[in-house]
This record gives structure tokens, sequence and C-alpha cells, in this order.
């Protein structure tokens, strides 16, 4: 039981002090896209909104680490708990799928559901 509440404390404390890496498929610009940056203090644009009382949708997309992990779990506890009311997480994992399925199916269990993160 130890061990749950020690990564329940990690999750939390993740959300609050690492900030959200800007990163891209696409090659580098001069200029990155605006909604991809990390705030000047290191906030994601999803503390950022929730700070600022704005509703956040966020979407977990994976396999069977995401679909049945207790991180995502752990990452709705954590948003619930410091957030109450502001933040929804989706789980649109699946157990046993590959990378094809993945793209295939991002549409209809990511883009449709309108996530801000």
């Amino acid at each position: 039981m130890r061990i749950v509440h020690l990564r329940f404390a990690a999750a939390i404390l993740a959300l609050w002090l690492l900030p959200v890496p800007a990163w891209s498929a696409e090659p580098t610009k001069a200029e990155p896209d605006a909604s991809r940056k990390v705030q000047a203090n290191g906030e994601s644009h999803l503390v950022k909104n929730l700070k600022a009382g704005k509703t956040q949708t966020v979407v977990t997309y994976g396999t069977s680490l995401t679909s049945g992990g207790a991180w995502v779990r752990q990452l709705d506890a954590a948003l619930k708990a410091r957030w109450p009311g502001q933040a929804t997480v989706v789980n649109s994992g699946a157990g046993g799928m590959w990378s094809t399925w993945g793209v295939e199916n991002l549409d209809a269990r990511v883009i449709e559901k309108k996530p801000d993160t």
C-alpha cells in the first residue's frame, strides 16, 4: 500500500513542479507553433488554463499501459484534487493494439473528443 501512496504522491508532484516539454514531430522551425510552447515560468498550457479557471479535457491514448494503467487514474485523481470540477480525463487506450491501430483510430478515439491536452 505504501508504494501506491508514493506513486500517487509522485504523480501529484509531477503535475505541480515539472513543465511539459514542447515536443513536435515537425521539423524544427525558427519560431515553434505557439500552442506547443511551455510558458516562460515553466508551466504547461494545461496548468495555466486550470489556474485561470478554464475547464480542460485531457485524453490519454495508448495501449495496455494506458487502458489499464494506474497512471491514468492517478492523473485523474490528482487533477480533481487540485482543480475540482475543472478537468476531465478520458482514457482512450486499448490493450493489445499496435501503431497502425493507433493511427487508424486517432480521429475517433482522440480528436472527436476535442481534447485540450
